[in-house]
């Protein structure tokens, strides 16, 4: 039987390092599932600390828009996800929609087939004897943005949250590195 273990914080809150922790805790054979993609030095350097951070610890597997086909075919006992909120950025900004002006139809389409794609991936976990340890950033702390592509983005990200932490055995909320378990 899988088990799923959500960790959600602002940017910067410490998610990831408690994530890592809590994989490795949960077994030896340790995947970790990387969602982000280097699109400028800043992100190159952030991306470098956090393969340094986990380096022997995990394989590496590199992904966000097949992930549900590959936790079919992963043999591990812990699959650390890392993170949700780049994998909706990055499905957005492959999408070729301007979000900005796209009318409310196009958004739902996508959202729809967004939400479709998260409920596979977590039917695929389910179907996993492993534990799942998933990073996601909280982003309804932050002020209504003036822009109607972030609004919207904080809206997907709000929604399929919802979606994991419901499925999740265990959901933790950090807040300067401090991890405060909510289920």
């Amino acid at each position: 039987m899988s088990k799923i273990i959500s960790v959600s914080g602002g940017i910067s809150s410490g998610k990831s390092r408690f994530a890592e922790q809590k994989a490795i805790s949960a077994g030896k054979k340790r995947v970790y599932l990387a969602t982000s993609e280097i699109t400028d030095d800043e992100m190159r350097l952030k991306v470098q600390k956090h393969i340094d951070s986990r380096y022997g610890i995990f394989d590496t597997i590199e992904n966000f828009d097949k992930i549900d086909e590959i936790i079919k075919k992963i043999d591990y006992d812990v699959c650390m996800i890392d993170c949700i909120t780049n994998m909706i950025n990055n499905i957005m900004y492959h999408s070729g929609i301007d979000f900005e002006v796209c009318n409310s139809e196009i958004f739902e389409s996508f959202s729809y087939d967004l939400k479709k794609y998260v409920s596979s991936i977590i039917h695929a976990m389910k179907k996993k004897d492993i534990t799942f340890v998933i990073v996601t950033n909280e982003m309804g702390l932050a002020p209504i943005s003036a822009s109607r592509y972030t609004r919207r983005f904080v809206q997907l990200q709000g929604e399929i949250n919802q979606m994991l932490f419901n499925d999740s055995d265990e959901v933790y909320f950090l807040i300067g590195g401090i991890g405060n378990k909510i289920k």
